[in-house]
């Protein structure tokens, strides 16, 4: 899990630094390796979040039961029901739209196969994922 430092940002503060990240993430320089940039900025357990938080939402839009998603994905039944509570009142209305892409169901089916023919037991967490790429 990320840490985040106890001492709170001001609201107004906070906005800003946010609206300027994904600024800076959607429309960054052209000649920059988006893909370089967030492996630099991110960590191998924060790439391995966001990359199951996008699947439990696409096994979620493609009707697989909760039980499916924990068992395919290494997650707890809290979170997955709490993903599907958001799916279902509306929170990934966007990225349901993104998901509905031909490219973006190759690569999930992609991650979801890899991350269930895992190795169990490794030496460096998650050297697997980057054969991914």
């Amino acid at each position: 899990m990320p840490h985040i430092s106890k001492k709170k940002l001001a609201g107004e503060i906070h906005r800003k630094i946010e609206r300027d990240l994904f600024l800076y993430i959607t429309k960054g320089t052209p000649r920059v390796d988006m893909q370089t940039v967030m492996r630099e900025l991110l960590t191998q357990t924060e790439i391995m979040m966001l990359a199951k938080r996008l699947a439990v939402i696409f096994l979620i839009s493609r009707g697989a039961s909760l039980y499916e998603i924990q068992m395919t994905l290494a997650i707890s039944p809290s979170t997955a029901a709490r993903f599907l509570k958001d799916y279902e009142i509306g929170k990934f209305d966007h990225l349901k739209l993104l998901l509905e892409t031909p490219s973006s169901h190759k690569l999930l089916h992609r991650l979801i196969r890899a991350w269930q023919t895992r190795p169990r037991k490794i030496g460096k967490r998650y050297e697997w994922f980057n054969e991914l790429q």
